[in-house]
């Protein structure tokens, strides 16, 4: 196990690659509340057959049973149709398509190259037949590149069944634009801000927000004092189950994304 100090105590490595913090007492924040756990998270689908990031039709298939939210990964192909995949460096298109090639593909190469692959990324429609059959499931978003426009094209194209998914915002910038699409809910994840600790205690009060996603470092100081405004904390993410109870039982986090651990509610 690798350790290393960070402000807030001793942040740790275990074997896979999973961080944690050590307790620090003096550092800590205990909130006065006790909110209510959160459905666990399926990153990118959950695993199938042991792969992670596969964002595929199997995945949610597979998954379904173990989780009740999925979030997915959506990206714009070169012709603007919106599909499912963590981008599009060589190594995230071959995760999507196999086919060892770098930068955007049309629809039609999408589609046609994941015919060869091992599973089969999703395209934005197919997901939305998926929804429409699991009707208690969510999906929820994750866009790094023209987020808002995605958002609003999804309300546009389903206007019957947007509020299936939950938009993942990236930045507070984002807050008034995505909030007035009237999603049902709206998740802030921390990982590409450089909002500060402080700052993000200052501004969320009164916001719609249904919960904040970050990395394990920043829960100690955020997450008693986001808990004690009333806003529950994902950690992302998460595959090991030690990692999982220490976070609920010492810092009171509330859920997890995960590529593979059971849903909470289902152990």
């Amino acid at each position: 196990m690798t350790s290393f100090a960070v402000k807030g105590g001793q942040f740790s490595m275990a074997p896979g690659g999973q961080f944690f913090m050590a307790p620090d007492r003096k550092f800590r924040y205990a909130s006065k509340r006790k909110l209510s756990p959160l459905p666990s998270v399926a990153h990118a689908g959950g695993e199938y057959k042991g792969k992670g990031y596969t964002n595929s039709l199997e995945a949610l298939r597979e998954n379904r049973n173990r989780y009740d939210y999925f979030e997915i990964d959506f990206s714009f192909t070169e012709d603007n149709h919106i599909v499912c995949s963590h981008g599009w460096t060589r190594h995230e298109r071959d995760l999507a398509l196999g086919d060892h090639q770098e930068g955007a593909p049309t629809l039609a190469v999408f589609l046609q190259n994941r015919k060869k692959h091992r599973w089969t990324a999703c395209t934005l429609d197919e997901v939305v037949k998926w929804l429409r059959l699991n009707d208690r499931k969510r999906v929820v978003t994750d866009i790094k590149e023209k987020n808002i426009e995605a958002l609003k094209t999804i309300k546009a194209k389903y206007p019957d069944d947007y509020r299936k998914f939950i938009p993942q915002i990236y930045s507070i910038a984002q807050y008034e634009e995505v909030n007035k699409l009237d999603y049902e809910r709206v998740i802030l994840t921390l990982y590409a801000t450089n909002i500060s600790d402080f700052d993000l205690v200052e501004w969320i009060p009164g916001k719609n927000i249904y919960a904040v996603t970050m990395w394990h470092h920043r829960i100690p100081y955020l997450a008693g004092r986001l808990n004690d405004l009333g806003y529950p904390i994902y950690a992302h993410t998460v595959n090991s189950p030690d990692v999982d109870q220490f976070l609920r039982s010492n810092y009171g986090v509330q859920g997890i994304y995960t590529d593979s651990l059971a849903s909470a509610d289902r152990r």
